[in-house]
């Protein structure tokens, strides 16, 4: 006998898990399928939730939403995990010159930005351990240990018998009218949170990701310890725990795998030895490909063509501030038939799937 379900959801890295514990709380039996996270990008990542972007310095968009959702939906996570998963963790970045100081006074005051933002900068130790830079600035982050997250809600789903540990085989996805089957199974809908593997998804492929590969070290800095993010361009050092820290460069955009590579390990020992003025020991190096998008917004909403079929996917960089507002956001699009938010509906690139289609009509 088939077994009949809810949900099916597929892939769980970050917007996998928060897509099942968002389902899970409305009352849903699901299921979850994932490989084992193999190639999730989710277990690599540094789990920053940073308020203010870049060297424009703005509010990073959404975030006054993003924030308050992503601590409700954390410490509810930690509750149900019995484990610490938020916690507070300035960011500390380097200002060049006196030109980058003073675009820093001048729009740090302002009202949007004043709240994230320390009047004077305390570098909790790094001044002992980093090489001088001409000013800092200290800008109010936190850090979600996704490792813990997905793990421990993995156990969870395991126990639960929620969990098909299994590379998903799409010539096995049968879609009816108002269900879909995958081998004994019918579920009502089938949500993809499958991150940078979408690329090989034969239904959602149309749409304009744009996956780059980042790679990182785990190191040691002996007889150190600051709770506190130094960032200078575009490396972050972060301590995970006693005197391990997580370090994180920018995106490789042209690569052949998802495996570290040579050029990552040289450019990674290279902005170290910059920032760094004291010895440090390389533990690990780990490199994983992000599921960005052109837009730089997460991708939501239903297929063109099936409405059982929905995605929850490119949340890129910024998925762990992302993550919780928008699994709820799709959850109140897929129940109470709310609209989704324009920046992130994937109705906006349904002709471009309906062109693909005729093309291979008429090939």
């Amino acid at each position: 006998m088939n077994e009949k379900i809810d949900f099916i959801v597929v892939g769980q890295g970050l917007a996998g898990t928060l897509m099942a514990a968002q389902l899970i709380a409305a009352g849903q039996k699901i299921l979850v399928i994932d490989d084992s996270h193999r190639s999730s990008s989710s277990l690599v990542a540094a789990g920053i939730i940073n308020p203010i972007t870049g060297k424009r310095i703005v509010k990073s968009w959404l975030i006054d939403e993003l924030l308050k959702s992503a601590f409700v939906t954390y410490k509810n996570l930690e509750i149900a995990l019995n484990c610490e998963l938020l916690e507070p963790k300035n960011i500390i970045r380097t200002l060049t010159d006196a030109a980058d100081e003073n675009e820093w006074i001048s729009r740090s005051v302002r009202e949007e930005l004043a709240y994230f933002v320390e009047k004077n900068a305390n570098l909790d130790g790094w001044e002992a351990v980093v090489k001088p830079e001409f000013a800092y600035s200290e800008i109010l982050g936190a850090r979600v240990d996704l490792s813990a997250l997905i793990t421990k809600y993995r156990e969870i789903l395991d126990r639960k018998n929620l969990l098909l540990e299994e590379k998903f085989d799409f010539d096995s996805l049968v879609i009816h009218s108002n269900s879909i089957s995958y081998k004994n199974i019918i579920a009502e809908k089938i949500i993809f949170c499958e991150g940078q593997l979408v690329r090989f998804n034969p239904f959602f492929n149309y749409l304009p990701f744009e996956v780059s590969k980042g790679e990182i070290f785990e190191i040691k800095i002996p007889n150190f310890e600051s709770n506190k993010i130094y960032k200078k361009n575009n490396i972050l050092i972060n301590q995970q725990k006693n005197s391990n820290y997580w370090v994180g460069a920018g995106n490789y955009w042209d690569f052949q795998n998802d495996m570290p590579s040579e050029l990552g390990y040289t450019d990674l020992v290279n902005l170290l030895d910059e920032i760094l003025g004291v010895p440090y020991e390389i533990a690990h190096h780990k490199a994983a490909i992000r599921p960005s998008t052109k837009t730089r917004r997460p991708f939501l909403g239903k297929h063109p063509k099936y409405d059982n079929l929905l995605i929850f996917n490119g949340l890129g960089a910024k998925g762990t501030a992302l993550a919780p507002y928008f699994s709820a956001h799709l959850c109140n699009f897929i129940f109470d038939k709310k609209p989704l938010m324009q920046e992130v509906d994937i109705a906006k690139y349904d002709a471009i799937f309906w062109e693909n289609l005729d093309k291979e009509k008429s090939a």
